[in-house]
């Protein structure tokens, strides 16, 4: 009789520690449904559908990674810091992700416009760190990011001269910096 009596009261105590770490609206659902059943049962109807849902989280996580696909118009190391939060969510959540495979996963998700910098990094992958990979890029696309402000540069610096010399009209021409006239 007293063992039944401890039994029942560890039960309850165990049952309000579960709902206590419920959110309030959890809370008034599951204290309800269980006032009659035991810590077990209640722990067992949380599992159930917390821990799929969870199963679930991992694979969204997954598929996110597979799926992830690196565009022209933002900066590369910006994508490279959005695939590096999904893989280390993809790790704390209990899975093992090799950094040679996180290395190449990067590699392989750079854009159309990396593809001559993509066949570079293939061969080298296996002697690179993620450290080395997420210097060398942002070395690739700091220069990169100056070529393309040279070039605007040099053309807007096209100059119109104008020939007075007719007199039906005039004649334009565009002077280049290296001195072309055309």
């Amino acid at each position: 009789m007293k063992q039944k009596q401890r039994w029942e009261e560890d039960d309850t105590y165990y049952k309000g520690y579960i709902l206590g770490g419920l959110s309030d609206t959890l809370y008034d659902v599951y204290e309800i449904k269980y006032t009659n059943s035991t810590a077990k049962e209640l722990r067992d109807d949380l599992d159930g559908k917390y821990k799929t849902e969870d199963a679930g989280n991992k694979k969204f996580l997954i598929s996110k990674l597979f799926d992830f696909c690196m565009v022209d118009s933002k900066s590369v190391i910006t994508q490279i810091h959005e695939l590096q939060m999904i893989m280390n969510l993809i790790i704390s959540k209990g899975h093992s992700l090799d950094e040679s495979f996180q290395v190449f996963t990067i590699i392989s998700k750079l854009p159309l416009a990396w593809k001559e910098c993509q066949k570079e990094l293939k061969q080298k992958k296996d002697a690179m760190t993620m450290q080395e990979l997420v210097k060398y890029i942002q070395v690739e696309e700091n220069s990169r990011n100056l070529d393309r402000l040279e070039l605007e540069d040099n053309k807007s610096s096209k100059a119109l001269v104008v020939d007075h010399g007719s007199l039906s009209g005039f004649k334009l021409y565009v002077k280049y910096e290296d001195g072309c006239v055309l």
